[in-house]
């Protein structure tokens, strides 16, 4: 599927459902299976009480373990999120911080597993695995152009 930038994102959907999970405190997670009707809510979650409190709070990230996101990538999270959202993708598996800095919102199907990496430079990124190896790598446009 292609984009209004031109650039091809991440399938639709994969499946019926998929699996969420939110690691504990600050990463994102249930473990249930979420239903198409029920996406728009679980991105509206992870905005509200995952990526706008990292922001608030970088200091819940302990700085001898990892960069914590930047203010301006937490921003560029929650626009990237409420494109998706707004696009009818499914919600991510799970979004956590990369522990350089970034943020990356990861997507599992069966034996697929999708990253969409936002770097703390601002760079995106489109990773696809199969059965763990590396299937395809794509640039996707800078997150100043995620309006």
């Amino acid at each position: 599927m292609r984009d209004r930038l031109g650039s091809e994102t991440i399938e639709r959907g994969v499946g019926a459902g998929i699996a969420t999970s939110v690691p504990r405190d600050d990463a994102l997670a249930s473990e249930r299976t979420l239903r198409p009707e029920s996406w728009r809510e679980e991105w509206n979650r992870i905005i509200d009480k995952h990526l706008i409190e990292w922001g608030r709070n970088p200091s819940r990230f302990d700085p001898d373990e990892i960069v914590p996101p930047s203010p301006f990538i937490v921003a560029a999270a929650c626009r990237v999120a409420m494109r998706l959202r707004d696009a009818g993708w499914a919600a991510p598996l799970r979004v956590v911080p990369d522990g350089d800095g970034g943020i990356a919102f990861e997507h599992r199907a069966g034996e697929c597993f999708e990253s969409l990496e936002l770097t703390a430079d601002g760079q995106v990124e489109l990773i696809r695995f199969l059965k763990s190896k590396v299937m395809q790598r794509q640039q996707l446009p800078n997150v100043s152009e995620w309006a």
